[in-house]
């Protein structure tokens, strides 16, 4: 198989890079029967990639968005953001990571008469990347209200009735799309990291290859997801990570989704005390996988994958080994994506909140199109 055509088939395993599909949804209703019944502590409780998604009702200000946390409401004509005439900013947003504020009405930002601030008003945007997208906006200081950090992008929201409608400060001005950021942590295979580096940038995702000598120097508030390396294992000791607790608490604290790949990513997970982790695991091999839920976004987003009445799919050229986690021994509520293609208890793709391991432990270079 030429490179060439390699950029532009693995299929699977760029869906799961791009579309973060280990990503958690968490629901707000005021009346009861969701997870929560008020914004914020859903909010809080959210890391970048998860959606808080509210239902129909009024709701109290001030609310302060997450990076990376998409807040989506069920309509700006039923889903209400009211900050009572007392908060500063109904919602603020302060962040590097793009965001989306969708789907709601929002109203009575505190008066930004002679003790108040330009920025007082319904949408306040401190720094960062931004979609405000269908919304209503009213009844407040300032409409959407952007510091010189700000980049938002202010699409199809009907902006009315409020004292200013979108003010920007100095240079602050709307973006364009951001491109998602990915960082690549591998120890010594810097080939791999290149095949990934092209894969993934052909599929509109930036990657930069870090070598674990690099890591503590790297900054990590860059990246949306990271992906974990096969060759960051330890063959004498799979129970230590190659990078040490040190590095794997920080990569882990940035609440950002990651990628676990083959033994590397298992150990990985074994030292920040995930489930699917090596110790959960049994090394078996193959080439192919057995889809679980082939409604599963990871399987239709951002490309569609043909998955045969067997549902099995073969991810690479040649078989190799690969790390399944036993289902009895991680946790209950881990999604299981993909099975061992003939062994029902034994899953090389599970994912369990914002991790995600793929266990298989062949380069880039062997997957199929599928792949």
């Amino acid at each position: 198989m030429k490179m060439h055509k390699l950029w532009m088939g693995l299929i699977l395993l760029t869906a799961v890079v791009s579309s973060a599909g280990w990503a958690v949804t968490r629901t707000v209703d005021g009346n009861g029967g969701a997870d929560y019944t008020t914004i914020q502590p859903a909010i809080d409780a959210s890391a970048s990639g998860d959606t808080v998604y509210v239902k129909a009702g009024t709701y109290d200000g001030p609310i302060v968005m997450k990076d990376g946390v998409n807040l989506l409401g069920y309509g700006p004509h039923v889903t209400t953001i009211d900050g009572h005439n007392t908060a500063t900013h109904v919602v603020s947003f302060s962040g590097t990571t793009p965001t989306t504020l969708s789907g709601f009405h929002i109203i009575n930002s505190m008066d930004c008469g002679p003790a108040g601030s330009w920025h007082y008003g319904g949408v306040y945007v401190q720094a960062g990347p931004i979609t405000v997208r269908n919304n209503i906006i009213e009844m407040n200081c300032a409409g959407v209200s952007v510091e010189l950090p700000g980049r938002p992008t202010i699409v199809n929201n009907t902006i009315v009735h409020n004292l200013n409608g979108v003010i920007f400060a100095g240079g602050g001005c709307p973006s364009g799309p951001v491109k998602p950021r990915a960082a690549y942590i591998y120890n010594a295979d810097a080939a791999s990291a290149k095949v990934y580096d092209a894969l993934l940038t052909s599929n509109g995702i930036t990657l930069d290859p870090i070598p674990l000598r690099a890591l503590p120097e790297a900054n990590l508030n860059l990246y949306q997801i990271f992906i974990i390396a096969q060759d960051t294992y330890n063959p004498d000791n799979p129970y230590q990570w190659l990078g040490g607790p040190k590095a794997a608490d920080a990569i882990n604290t940035t609440e950002r989704p990651i990628l676990g790949l083959g033994e590397g990513g298992a150990s990985f997970f074994q030292v920040i005390g995930a489930s699917i982790n090596w110790g959960n695991s049994a090394y078996g091999g193959g080439d192919s996988v057995y889809a679980v839920d082939p409604t599963h976004r990871i399987y239709n987003s951002p490309n569609d994958i043909t998955i045969p009445r067997n549902r099995i799919l073969q991810l690479y050229t040649e078989s190799m080994g690969i790390v399944d986690e036993y289902q009895p021994a991680i946790n209950k509520g881990d999604t299981l994506l993909g099975r061992d293609a003939t062994l029902t208890s034994y899953f090389p793709l599970v994912q369990e909140g914002r991790y995600l391991i793929w266990g298989f432990t062949a380069p880039p270079s062997g997957l199929t199109q599928t792949g």
